[in-house]
């Protein structure tokens, strides 16, 4: 397996390549993210979107938001050693 780890964010939600190496990819790899602050559909996108980035990562994997949330929360702390 490659070392590396994947990211979803607001605007890679439409991307169908994107969605599908978010569904292959294992839930210790994932990490989420806004991009912000970029304009996206009209608006501008802010940390608050992590919620909605949230909500698709949750139908991609079929899993809990608040587990989601444990996890990748959980992965960003490793990732950045903190």
């Amino acid at each position: 397996m490659i070392d590396t780890h994947v990211h979803l964010n607001e605007i890679d939600q439409v991307e169908k390549t994107i969605t599908a190496a978010i569904f292959k990819a294992p839930l210790e790899r994932i990490l989420i993210e806004t991009d912000a602050p970029v304009e996206y559909r009209g608006e501008i996108s802010e940390p608050a979107n992590l919620v909605d980035t949230l909500r698709e990562l949750s139908r991609i994997k079929n899993l809990p938001i608040k587990e989601l949330a444990r996890i990748t929360t959980e992965n960003a702390r490793r990732f950045f050693g903190i």
